[in-house]
């Protein structure tokens, strides 16, 4: 049996259910791999890793797995904070139970980006300079001396201050003056900080297929970006 988690109208999944149907392989398209009627048995002990999903499937028999759509619980009738946190249990569990299984799973998502939406802006760096988009620099350090001279290098660039990011929150602040970098040399007496080479105002793009949707008049580069 091959499993694909998304939806029937999706044209992947039904383009890929296709194809294997016709080498006249089972196929079964699933929207919301953990409501009824699975019913999820997954067990870690000393003598390894077993699960199950559905009763009339065992997960031994399971070919492949792609991966399109996480699945998504309703939020009517839920308190708003109880609907994100069992969202994110969902979630948690299904990346247990695909980590699990001995066969192929394509599309497998990544936890880090999966399960943690707000990583930093630290943690994307790696990726979009791997994608050629240029990224401010960035510095993390906790000598203040190491922090001052980042803060003349920029200077000597024609960029007033710098921008301090904490790793655990999408926030920034603007080191404008002496006494904000006297703020975050008290704070590297505790631990390091990251300082950020400030950009200029944001502009949000959203991708639908191919079609980039810019939230305000489009930028001077987005010819270039879109591609």
């Amino acid at each position: 049996m091959h499993l694909l988690l998304g939806q029937q109208e999706d044209p992947c999944c039904a383009g890929v259910r296709a194809r294997l149907e016709s080498r006249g392989l089972p196929v079964r398209i699933v929207a919301s791999p953990l409501l009824p009627p699975a019913q999820l048995k997954w067990r870690l002990g000393a003598d390894g890793l077993s699960s199950s999903l559905y009763a009339d499937v065992p997960d031994t028999t399971i070919s492949g797995v792609l991966v399109r759509d996480a699945g998504w619980l309703d939020p009517a009738d839920w308190d708003a904070a109880d609907h994100a946190y069992m969202q994110a249990e969902v979630r948690a569990v299904s990346l247990a139970w695909l980590a699990g299984l001995d066969c192929p799973v394509i599309n497998r998502p990544d936890a880090a980006l999966w399960y943690r939406a707000s990583a930093s802006f630290l943690t994307w760096r790696a990726t979009l300079r791997d994608c050629g988009l240029p990224v401010p620099e960035a510095v993390v350090t906790n000598d203040p001396a190491e922090a001052r001279a980042f803060r003349c290098r920029l200077a000597r660039d024609g960029v007033a201050g710098a921008v301090y990011s904490p790793l655990t929150a999408p926030a920034g602040y603007l080191l404008a003056d002496d006494d904000a970098w006297d703020g975050v040399a008290a704070l590297q007496v505790r631990a390091p900080v990251c300082l950020t080479e400030p950009h200029g105002a944001t502009t949000l793009a959203c991708m639908v297929g191919n079609a980039v949707i810019w939230d305000r008049a489009v930028p001077p580069e987005a010819v270039a970006l879109e591609g």
